[in-house]
């Protein structure tokens, strides 16, 4: 409880922060094709744990002055139906953030122009319409503390290893990696016992050298971008599914065995050649900076909507919209920068 109180006591000046804006984006859309662009969002999902998932893209957008949010229907179970204007033409897309990347919900994808697959298989789809979707961090509160944790933690990190995990998926794996670490004290271990607050994980990704992440229910899991945008050396084995711009072991990550055979050499290793690791941790800050900042995965977005549906005729469903959403349609605000934080537990969780 004491510690508890503290980590509330910390969080008080990252509440006040703005949410930061990313950088200059590596995929160029002027204002022009902006101009020509209309995000319509729906007010309401079918699984309400979907947010995690896309609710940062969603204010993406709308830090773009794109979007809006209407009752749009949400029938298709791990898939977000939205509404995309493009030249006074009305295209449906669907946002998949259902974790098998085997599996595509075939009924969404009838009745759409394009589908954003967020465990998209490394062999691809025989479908065209189906592309990568990236990842996207668990909040859009992650934006307040990223760029003052890392850096406040460069240079300083005081974690060897971390590594953090629930049990519900892959839990005898995760118990095996928590048991091999916390039997080697030299590597300087934490992530064994009770759940933290979210703004504690996000302070131990920030001062641990080297961050482990396991599958969970997918392959990829929120821990990726947490990980790389906090400036830690990922470490984790190879993906089975693969991102809108390669994510390269060794460059972006350090790869290990799917058995954590090498998992201790790995982390011995990595935590004595200091170079080494700072290089790729650098490169995995670098690449969250560039293609997985939220900022920069909805600008992708725009890109491949205004790439691959502009050349499309026009939609079926622009002359059905009573099926799609009901009147109850409302602009979305720019994001405040006095929002209140609002926190989840990290640790014993999927």
């Amino acid at each position: 409880m004491k510690l508890e109180v503290l980590d509330r006591l910390i969080e008080l000046p990252y509440r006040f922060l703005p949410s930061a804006h990313a950088r200059a984006a590596p995929w160029d859309v002027s204002r022009a094709e902006l101009s020509r662009v209309g995000i319509t969002w729906p007010m309401t999902y079918q699984w309400p744990p979907a947010a995690a998932f896309t609710d940062t893209i969603k204010r993406a957008f709308s830090r773009l002055d794109l979007l809006e949010v209407a009752a749009l229907k949400q029938t298709h179970r791990g898939v977000v139906r939205i509404l995309v204007t493009l030249d006074d033409k009305v295209y449906a897309v669907m946002v998949d953030y259902a974790d098998n990347a085997d599996g595509i919900n075939e009924d969404a994808l009838a009745q759409c122009s394009l589908y954003f697959k967020f465990q998209y298989r490394v062999r691809g789809y025989s479908d065209p319409r189906i592309i990568p979707g990236g990842y996207s961090v668990s909040s859009e509160h992650y934006y307040r503390y990223h760029g003052p944790l890392r850096r406040r933690y460069e240079g300083r990190a005081s974690i060897g290893v971390l590594g953090r995990f629930g049990y519900k998926f892959h839990g005898e794996l995760r118990a095996k990696a928590v048991d091999i670490l916390s039997g080697a004290r030299d590597v300087h271990f934490v992530g064994a016992g009770k759940r933290v607050r979210y703004s504690r994980f996000l302070r131990d990704v920030a001062s641990a050298r080297l961050s482990l992440d396991l599958p969970g229910n997918g392959p990829f899991t929120f821990r990726v971008p947490e990980f790389l945008g906090l400036g830690t050396c990922l470490i984790s084995p190879r993906y089975a599914t693969s991102l809108h711009v390669p994510l390269i072991p060794g460059v972006h990550y350090v790869a290990i065995e799917d058995d954590l055979g090498d998992l201790l050499e790995k982390c011995r290793y990595y935590l004595a050649h200091e170079e080494e690791r700072a290089r790729i941790a650098r490169a995995g800050r670098d690449y969250f900076d560039r293609y997985l900042h939220r900022d920069h995965l909805a600008t992708y977005y725009l890109r491949a909507m205004l790439d691959r549906l502009g050349s499309r005729g026009e939609s079926s469903e622009l002359g059905d919209r009573a099926r799609l959403y009901d009147d109850r349609r409302i602009a979305i605000p720019k994001a405040d920068a006095r929002d209140g934080v609002a926190q989840r537990s990290i640790g014993r969780e999927g």
